[in-house]
Parts: C-alpha cells; structure tokens; sequence
C-alpha cells in the first residue's frame, strides 16, 4: 500500500532507493548508430547516451536495434530491419527513428533479443513474434526460412521470454517451461535433440524467469534455484567444468533472484551473469575482453561463480566481443568488458576489466545491450510516492 504524509530527507532517499520509480521514464541509447540502433534520428556513433522521444514503460532490442513501450502502451522499435524484426509490416534494412508497430495500446513486455526476430507480450499474457524464421526459431510452427514482419501470435499465455540466436524459450503464467528452435548442443534442454518449431514443454512448474544466447540457456526457479543447459564450451553453464549438459543442471545455491526478469544474463560468446536475492553480482565464462569484471588479466575462464563487488539491481550481456552492463541498487549504472564503438556511454575505448561508471543517475534496472548499442531506462520518483 502506498505510503503518504510528509517525509524526511533521510526517508525520502530510502524510498528512493527501494525502487520507488515513476510509472514512465526516459529512453537513452549510447554506441553505434550504423544501421540505426539509437532510435533517435541519428546515424554517428555516440559514446554518451542520446535520449529516444517519448515516455517509456519498459525495454527491449534485437541485435542491431531496440524496442519499447510507451506510457500509453504502444509499441515501438527501430534499427536494421532485413528480415521483417521490427514488427513494421515491411523489410526496409533500417529505420532510424522509433516507429510504432500497429495501434494497440495493450502492450506489456519487449524481449531482449540476441538475433534478428523479437518476441512481444500483451497485458493478457499472449505472445507474438515477428522477424526471420529458420529452423523454426519463431515457434510458429513453420519450419521454413520465411520471416513474419509484423506480429504474428503464439498458442499460450505467458509471462516472459527470452531469445538468443537460435530460438527462445518462454515461461508461461502457469509457471511451466517452453521452448523451441534449433536444438544443436543441447541448447533447448530436451532429448532428443531435435530443431522444433512449435514450443515444447521442460519438465516442471515452478519456473520464474529465463535468458538464452546462441546455444546455452539458463532460467530460475520459484525456489530460488538456478538452472542452464546447453554448450559450456567457455564454462559458461557454473558447473565448474566445460562438459556440454542437454537438460538443466542447477548451479549451485539457492538464493538467486527470480522474481525480476533483469536480474540473469547471457551472451553469446560464453558469458553468464545472475544476481542473487542478497544484491550481490556474479559472473562465469570466457574472459576475453574483461567482462568477468574482476580486474584480471585476459583472457582468462572462470566454470563457476565468481563476485563482482557491489549492490547490484541488474544486469545484461551483448556484442560479440561481449560488454557488460548493470545497475546499481542507488540508482548508478557501470559497464565493462569491450569499449568499442561507444559502449561505456563516456569517451574511453579500452576494454576494462572492472566496473566504468556511465553518466547520469536514476537508471531504473531495465537494460538491453545490442551488437554495438546500448540501452536504458532512466526513472525517476514521483510526487504521490512520497
């Protein structure tokens, strides 16, 4: 119940940091702007964050580009478009200003996407995916290599998902475990092995929240467990080896954050990253340009846990030579690993191998990190909150 009356500064900081943010905040987007990514009518790359026009209540992206949506819940997105990703109803190879997709007003959550498709989720739990379709990596049961540009509905109702280069996996509202698309390394975390094209279901009913890259998954548990499956050639499934698992195998430790989609991470060149329900942030993988954070030489491989000092509220992975990009629970935002191109949001280029602070305050904890590009929310308190 919200609390109201006169508060003190002291209270009013502590509500500030209990994640007390506004209903709507503000979208930045820093790096590269080649084929649009920075959804703010502008080509150049940008090494501080450029804000994208609107109001927004929630984010997400593709590899080269973002999406969002808006206070009125609208949907938008923008960057490279080849195969019908941004839901537009077209194939132009790149928008560079946000651009709605449709008239509805009931949009809820934008996936953060590793690859060219993205996936959507409405107010009422249903599931729609648009972009390129090989090997059935839409779950539209089409096999083919066709592409969908525009949103086109999956059977089912449910909470979130998550899609790396080969597929998605997705929690339903009813807690169980789908997923689909190619299935090489053991990636769906089902035998056999097969590429499908339609969801299939995990064993079990008590899952919270899931992130995937090319060909490993990971998703938490009601219970506080944490799962992954897949190829663990960079030590990237936490088992303390690099032995390649076909169905979840739970990482050590029964206090990891599940009940925040922001709070696990994957990418693609064998990087994991997860938060506990304590705040504290740890990473596992392949270290080859300091994206384990941990101030080391690189390139180096860590198959367990390690700790990135700090309170920490969220974090994401992306770019082929990976960046890492996380908040803090006071409202700062830091990013390591690869600096190319802009990624740290200041003028610095040099990959590092412990947290670089990007400007500002007040990043909200919703983060997407693309093939080049940045994004952000930004939020702040509102007057009927204090």
């Amino acid at each position: 119940m919200t609390r109201k009356g006169v508060w003190d500064l002291q209270q009013v900081r502590d509500k500030y940091l209990d994640g007390a943010w506004e209903n709507y905040g503000s979208y930045y987007s820093w790096g590269s702007g080649n084929y649009g990514q920075l959804g703010a009518s502008i080509v150049p790359s940008r090494s501080s964050p450029v804000q994208v026009p609107g109001k927004w209540n929630a984010l997400g992206g593709h590899n080269f580009g973002g999406s969002g949506i808006k206070d009125d819940g609208t949907l938008w997105s923008w960057g490279f478009n080849s195969d019908g990703q941004l839901g537009i109803n077209n194939s132009n190879p790149a928008n560079y200003a946000a651009t709605q997709i449709g008239t509805d007003t009931d949009w809820s959550i934008c996936s953060k996407s590793k690859s060219k498709f993205q996936y959507f989720i409405k107010t009422d739990g249903t599931l729609y995916a648009t972009g390129y379709n090989q090997n059935g990596r839409l779950g539209l049961g089409a096999p083919g290599n066709a592409s969908y540009s525009s949103p086109t509905q999956i059977p089912g109702t449910y909470k979130w998902v998550a899609s790396g280069q080969a597929g998605a996996h997705a929690v339903k509202t009813d807690g169980s475990f789908w997923g689909w698309g190619l299935s090489s390394n053991g990636r769906i975390g089902i035998t056999p092995l097969d590429t499908i094209s339609s969801p299939k279901q995990l064993p079990g009913t008590d899952w919270a929240w899931c992130a995937e890259a090319e060909n490993s998954s990971m998703a938490t548990k009601t219970d506080g467990s944490l799962w992954a499956w897949g190829k663990n050639n960079g030590g990237q499934l936490g088992q303390n080896s690099r032995t390649d698992y076909s169905s979840p195998r739970q990482i050590p430790g029964t206090t990891w954050n599940y009940d925040d989609q922001f709070k696990i991470a994957m990418q693609d060149e064998q990087l994991t990253a997860a938060i506990k329900q304590d705040g504290s942030l740890w990473m596992w993988g392949y270290n080859h340009t300091g994206a384990l954070g941990q101030n080391q030489p690189m390139p180096t491989l860590q198959s367990s846990p390690v700790q990135v000092p700090g309170n920490w509220n969220s974090v994401d992975i992306g770019g082929t030579d990976p960046t890492v990009i996380a908040t803090k629970t006071d409202g700062t935002a830091w990013a390591w690993g690869y600096a190319g191109e802009g990624r740290f949001g200041v003028n610095n280029t040099t990959p590092q191998s412990s947290p670089v602070q990007i400007p500002g305050t007040k990043w909200a904890g919703e983060t997407h990190t693309g093939r080049g590009a940045m994004y952000a929310l930004q939020k702040s308190l509102t007057p009927s909150q204090l």
